[in-house]
């Protein structure tokens, strides 16, 4: 049967009711924890297919009203739909960082304590954060600094709540102020879910307590979605940069979280969901696939032009399936199986655009920004390919001083506010086989 049914035999679900042996058991035993090298390697794809989206754009290989670029009738509907980079970032943070929460949910265990949670986000995105601010601040935006608060709003990521005030070179960090939203909302959401879910007595209710608190979250999230995209709204108006209209994506993750607990607690779980944790190699290509579909015109217009709703939802539901298809297989908590996607993402190379991915994310505009503002080629007229191999190596060489010299040395501080685990995991049942997380130190 090969490694999928061994995987297939060792989560085959044993209780679908009452608190079940495997809930009781974990409440009770040590927790062990675990380092995921998929969601790592994971990480690294997500930012380079968001950093050649960019480059698509500031290249005029994407059409665009605004900078009245034409586009690139081949590669244009690819590089458009590279953006689906960020809901996978998003797709991950919601299923990574509930899974304590659902865990606690459904086993009648505490909840991860909020300070030192909230402690853990900070260290792991400020540091950083604020020095590409204080890079763009001093570097690309002087000229639009007129008081204090041009400088403190961007600071404390506050820059999404007012139309137009994204400064260059860190244009895509209103995604991470949407991220830092969900932080701070999450530990409040978890609790009241958690208290709505336990007045089921059962395991398996509980659960479909917490799932329809997801979907109804989805639901609110498509509803933002039609109003943002209204035509009396306008063009990009600054509510569309805002949690609820990408709350679908983190609530698609919590959803995976869910279904990884019940995974591991052995209770009945979803069968496709089981199905595409047993085979990542067909989940992986059912994500090809749908990718292949948005690129057609299927997908609708490859431009960034601001979309009308029908527009809007479409891509979104593209995206969604692409991201959920992506992250699936690497949400189980037995040993990985040693597929060719695993085998792929937990490589070197794979794993070194994770550990940096975030310094990524955060340089790669910068470069792009600073590269228009500092010579004489005029918006959106650069030559695709040496731009994109200036970026990626720019970007990475930033992005590793950023690792190495910031985010590393900020994340050891995180045991000075509560206990910290040494190493970026989830937890998993007692005697379940883990692979060794990579030192930070």
């Amino acid at each position: 049967m090969g490694e999928d049914g061994r995987l297939r035999r060792a989560e085959r679900p044993q209780h679908s009711g009452g608190t079940g042996a495997a809930a009781s058991a974990y409440a009770t035993a040590p927790t062990p924890r675990r380092f995921f090298p998929g969601i790592e390697g994971l990480r690294g794809i997500a930012a380079l297919l968001i950093l050649f989206y960019h480059v698509g754009v500031y290249s005029g290989e994407v059409a665009s009203s605004l900078w009245h670029q034409s586009g690139n009738p081949v590669g244009a509907a690819v590089l458009a739909n590279a953006e689906v980079g960020l809901p996978v970032f998003f797709l991950l943070s919601g299923m990574l960082l509930y899974r304590p929460f659902v865990m606690a949910t459904l086993t009648d265990t505490p909840p991860p304590a909020t300070r030192p949670y909230l402690w853990r986000r900070a260290l792991r995105i400020m540091p950083a954060f604020w020095v590409l601010a204080i890079f763009s601040l001093v570097l690309l935006a002087r000229d639009s600094l007129h008081s204090p608060w041009d400088v403190v709003r961007p600071l404390l990521l506050l820059h999404i709540y007012q139309q137009d005030v994204l400064p260059p070179g860190m244009g895509q960090t209103w995604s991470l102020a949407v991220e830092v939203s969900f932080y701070l909302l999450l530990p409040l959401f978890a609790a009241l879910c958690a208290s709505w879910a336990r007045r089921a007595v059962d395991t398996a209710a509980r659960t479909r307590r917490a799932l329809w608190i997801l979907a109804a979250a989805a639901v609110l999230s498509v509803g933002w979605t039609v109003v943002s995209h209204l035509p009396r709204m306008g063009a990009y108006p600054f509510i569309y940069l805002w949690l609820p209209e990408y709350l679908v994506y983190f609530a698609a993750g919590m959803a995976l979280a869910t279904f990884s607990v019940c995974l591991q607690l052995r209770i009945r779980v979803w069968e496709p969901y089981r199905w595409l944790v047993a085979h990542p190699g067909a989940s992986w290509l059912l994500a090809a696939a749908v990718f292949a579909c948005a690129c057609t015109p299927l997908g609708g217009p490859h431009t960034i032009d601001y979309p009308s709703v029908p527009q809007a939802l479409l891509t979104k539901m593209w995206y969604l399936l692409i991201s959920v298809l992506l992250v699936t297989p690497f949400t189980a908590t037995t040993a990985e199986p040693r597929s060719r996607v695993h085998m792929v993402l937990a490589s070197r190379p794979v794993q070194f655009c994770g550990r940096v991915s975030f310094g990524v994310f955060l340089w790669h505009l910068f470069v792009l920004d600073a590269y228009y503002a500092w010579g004489d080629t005029p918006q959106g007229t650069a030559d695709f390919a040496p731009l994109l191999a200036l970026v990626l190596l720019t970007s990475l060489a930033a992005a590793t001083v950023s690792f190495y010299v910031v985010e590393r040395p900020a994340m050891r501080l995180r045991p000075q506010l509560g206990r910290a685990p040494e190493a970026r995991s989830t937890p998993v049942a007692a005697g379940t086989p883990t692979a060794s997380p990579p030192k930070l130190s």
